[in-house]
Protein backbone atom coordinates (compact mmCIF):
# COMPACT_ATOMS: atom_id res chain seq x y z
CA UNK A 1 0.00 0.00 0.00
CA UNK A 2 2.53 2.37 0.89
CA UNK A 3 4.66 1.60 -1.72
CA UNK A 4 1.71 2.58 -4.61
CA UNK A 5 0.89 5.67 -2.53
CA UNK A 6 4.61 6.98 -2.39
CA UNK A 7 5.00 5.99 -6.29
CA UNK A 8 1.79 7.48 -7.17
CA UNK A 9 2.59 10.64 -5.28
CA UNK A 10 6.25 11.33 -7.28
CA UNK A 11 4.82 10.39 -10.55
CA UNK A 12 1.97 13.36 -10.09
CA UNK A 13 4.12 15.38 -8.98
CA UNK A 14 6.36 15.05 -11.88
CA UNK A 15 3.57 15.00 -14.45
CA UNK A 16 2.11 17.93 -12.83
CA UNK A 17 5.02 19.55 -10.61
CA UNK A 18 2.75 20.25 -7.90
CA UNK A 19 2.07 17.82 -4.91
CA UNK A 20 -1.45 16.15 -5.07
CA UNK A 21 -3.79 16.96 -2.05
CA UNK A 22 -4.49 13.41 -0.24
CA UNK A 23 -7.68 13.22 -2.26
CA UNK A 24 -6.38 13.61 -5.66
CA UNK A 25 -3.22 11.28 -4.57
CA UNK A 26 -6.16 8.72 -3.67
CA UNK A 27 -8.25 9.06 -6.69
CA UNK A 28 -4.97 8.29 -8.61
CA UNK A 29 -3.13 4.97 -6.78
CA UNK A 30 -6.51 3.49 -5.69
CA UNK A 31 -7.20 2.29 -9.00
CA UNK A 32 -3.88 0.69 -9.02
CA UNK A 33 -3.94 -0.64 -5.56
CA UNK A 34 -7.59 -1.80 -5.88
CA UNK A 35 -6.51 -3.83 -9.06
CA UNK A 36 -3.83 -6.11 -7.21
CA UNK A 37 -5.13 -6.42 -3.67
CA UNK A 38 -6.68 -9.48 -1.48
CA UNK A 39 -9.39 -7.44 0.35
CA UNK A 40 -10.25 -10.50 2.22
CA UNK A 41 -7.52 -9.72 4.79
CA UNK A 42 -8.19 -6.44 7.10
CA UNK A 43 -6.92 -3.71 6.99
CA UNK A 44 -6.73 -2.96 3.33
CA UNK A 45 -9.76 -0.93 2.05
CA UNK A 46 -10.47 2.58 1.35
CA UNK A 47 -10.55 4.05 4.60
CA UNK A 48 -6.84 3.03 5.16
CA UNK A 49 -5.82 3.69 1.98
CA UNK A 50 -6.89 7.18 2.53
CA UNK A 51 -5.11 7.41 5.49
CA UNK A 52 -2.09 6.35 3.42
CA UNK A 53 -2.28 9.07 1.57
CA UNK A 54 -2.55 11.62 4.37
CA UNK A 55 0.40 10.36 5.69
CA UNK A 56 2.49 9.99 2.52
CA UNK A 57 1.91 13.69 2.20
CA UNK A 58 2.55 14.50 5.53
CA UNK A 59 5.86 12.85 5.29
CA UNK A 60 6.50 14.68 1.66
CA UNK A 61 6.14 17.81 4.03
CA UNK A 62 8.64 16.80 6.16
CA UNK A 63 11.44 15.79 3.84
CA UNK A 64 11.06 12.25 4.05
CA UNK A 65 10.03 11.37 0.50
CA UNK A 66 11.62 13.23 -2.61
CA UNK A 67 9.29 14.76 -5.47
Amino acid sequence: MTRTVCAVLIEYMGQNGTEPTPQELYDEAWPQYAAKVDFSRPGRGPDEFMAKCHYAIKRFHAGHIRG
